[in-house]
């Protein structure tokens, strides 16, 4: 095998050299500065617990009620769940349906957030600021919306919950925007699913 010539290899280890030493001197690359966060005040215990608390005892399913008066059946129900540790509640509208979508519920300071997953693909986020003076009905209002690729496209704008006293009726008003303008107003009545009692079963037939 032909040995490598003598120069050729002392001008490749002196550019090889030269190389490093221009990489020392280089200027760090410095890192991107991370962004600011919105440091906000949390909201008390007894606040905390009569916003979230109450979005957060409706866990359980909850059943449409048609026109007629009648629940529908598991295709029109609705599915709240704690999540996070408790720090936020999931719903899950028409779960198992091609209309499913989710909403998401948490605290953000004294503010109740609620962030709605939309089929239309976009994300409006809505606060609530105070409760109803009952403490029954909370109305969350838009603050801002992702993945709005159009000025024209619907994005809701307002969602009111109300809790009946007794725990067992849900109502939820929907209003959406579009094109600037309030447009669709949508109510929904829920009442809290009751699992269907067994049937029941004959006594067996005492033998003569």
């Amino acid at each position: 095998m032909k040995q490598p010539n003598a120069t050729f290899v002392s001008v490749l280890f002196a550019a090889l050299a030269v190389s490093s030493t221009l990489a020392d001197d280089a200027p760090a690359t410095q890192p991107s500065s991370p962004p600011k966060l919105t440091i906000v005040s949390a909201a008390s215990k007894a606040r905390a617990a009569a916003m979230l608390g109450k979005v957060g005892s409706l866990v359980g399913q909850w059943d449409l009620v048609k026109e007629n008066g009648k629940v529908a059946d598991h295709a029109g129900s609705i599915v709240f769940a704690k999540t996070s540790g408790g720090t936020a509640v999931r719903e899950i509208m028409l779960p198992g349906t091609k209309f499913e979508m989710t909403n998401l519920y948490h605290m953000n300071g004294p503010d109740m957030v609620c962030t709605h997953y939309c089929a239309a693909g976009n994300q409006p986020r809505m606060i609530c600021t105070d409760p109803a003076a009952d403490g029954t009905s909370f109305t969350f209002r838009l603050e801002s919306a992702t993945n709005v690729v159009d000025e024209s496209q619907s994005v809701m704008a307002e969602l009111t919950l109300k809790v009946s006293a007794d725990g067992q009726t849900l109502i939820e008003d929907w209003r959406n925007l579009e094109g600037g303008e309030i447009k669709g107003h949508e109510v929904f009545e829920l009442k809290r699913h009751v699992e269907a009692s067994p049937a029941p079963t004959a006594a067996p037939t005492a033998k003569p």
